[in-house]
């Protein structure tokens, strides 16, 4: 699972103002592999919705995961959530996760990196298990980036979702 995760990271448009090596780029992305795959446990369709929200919400741009927000002179006013986000996945500080467990999720290596995808993975499965219509893929987003069962934003995720799903099975492929 691994290694088609990286293959598939590593085909996403690196975000615009990101100025790093190509083994650089894979080494980091490889930690992402790695988290994605401990927290996704064997579930194909939650790997992907991981990988889509990661570029939805932060195209795995490299200050976001060292936890830099608005610290890159491209980085757009009120970066992550203005500061309150953390994370390739803008895991988001609340009741649900005291603040010192938040802050444990900061930083490019494989434990803060692991332990954000997991908290990702738990919304995205509340979301594709709770939220049934008009598709659990839509509930999965629409409870990850907004916390409910409706978001209009969800529907190109989805869409994303189904291309890099048909990249997975062209990548999955025996030779």
């Amino acid at each position: 699972m691994t290694q088609i995760l990286l293959a598939i990271l590593l085909s996403l448009p690196a975000w615009h103002g990101d100025v790093e090596t190509a083994e650089h780029r894979a080494e980091r992305l490889g930690v992402v592999a790695k988290a994605i795959t401990a927290a996704a446990a064997g579930d194909r369709q939650l790997a992907i919705l991981l990988v889509v929200q990661g570029e939805a919400e932060t195209h795995y741009a490299r200050h976001i995961h060292e936890g830099r927000c608005g610290q890159h002179p491209l980085s757009p006013t009120g970066e992550c959530d203005a500061g309150r986000a953390v994370s390739p996945w803008q895991i988001l500080q609340g009741p649900w996760l005291p603040r010192d467990e938040w802050v444990t999720l900061r930083g490019a290596g494989l434990g803060p990196t692991t332990r954000a995808a997991r908290h990702a993975a738990r919304a995205l499965r509340h979301g594709r298990h709770a939220c049934r219509q008009p598709s659990p893929l839509h509930g999965a987003f629409s409870v990850a980036a907004r916390g409910s069962c409706r978001w209009s934003g969800a529907a190109p995720r989805v869409a994303r979702y189904r291309e890099l799903e048909a990249r997975w099975w062209q990548l999955a492929k025996p030779p």
